[in-house]
């Protein structure tokens, strides 16, 4: 637990802008023990402090599942998301379904380089949570601790232009926009940092502001399981 309890105790230095790979034997309990001890304060998911990525019957839920999974950042539906998400893998399973990490800097460099990408200004992302409820966050945002325009996507999320154009009907078309988001895809695809396949005892600690992550898998991998908890840097009054 070292190496992970190095990393935590100034997380505001070591973990904006970069994804850490390191490796350690733990329990639950014992997780849970170290962050608590950290500069980072735990953020509850919908499925408690520490969740499990494993194949399970709810096709909706993706985050128990271990087919093909989009880029996304985690925790839109709260009004920040989470600082920090770190996986710990608990069962490889056949090892053949990496995570996926890419980085959202260079992409909104290019938004603002081109004028066909400019649309995407005029965009924000829809949110809908597993309860059904929506939160509402702008396209392209600033990372919370750099202050980095960085990008928010979501997997439950659907885009909408949220810049009301005068005259009616100048604003953004429905083809300029989906036209303008294929291309933030196939950007990202360029853009991917690190393709981890996992091994046991393997953690990837990600700033889930500045990158994005997903799982490329071709089949289902019902041995396959992690485990995720989100992170924040503490308030000052948590300290």
């Amino acid at each position: 637990m070292n190496e992970l309890t190095h990393v935590l105790n100034d997380p505001g230095k070591s973990l904006p802008g970069r994804t850490e790979l390191l490796s350690a034997d733990f329990d639950r309990d014992g997780l849970q023990a170290a962050l608590r001890e950290s500069s980072l304060a735990i953020i509850p998911s919908s499925d408690g402090e520490i969740s499990t990525v494993s194949q399970s019957g709810d096709p909706n839920d993706n985050s128990r599942q271990t087919g093909f999974f989009d880029l996304h950042q985690d925790g839109l539906y709260y009004p920040t998301a989470p600082h920090f998400l770190l996986l710990y893998c608990e069962d490889a399973g056949r090892g053949d379904s990496p995570t996926v990490v890419a980085d959202t800097r260079p992409v909104v460099e290019e938004i603002d380089r081109r004028p066909d990408l400019q649309v995407l200004r005029e965009v924000e992302l829809v949110y809908r949570g597993k309860s059904g409820d929506e939160h509402s966050h702008p396209l392209l945002e600033s990372h919370p601790l750099t202050k980095w325009r960085v990008l928010n996507l979501g997997a439950r999320a659907y885009v909408r232009s949220f810049v009301k154009s005068e005259p009616p009907g100048a604003g953004a078309t429905l083809r300029e926009v989906v036209s303008a988001m294929a291309e933030v895809f196939r950007l990202l695809d360029g853009a991917v940092v690190r393709r981890h396949f996992w091994k046991k005892g393997d953690i990837l600690l990600i700033d889930n502001h500045t990158f994005v992550h997903g799982r490329e898998a071709k089949s289902l991998d019902f041995q396959r399981k992690l485990l995720r908890v989100w992170l924040s840097v503490k308030d000052r009054g948590q300290q």
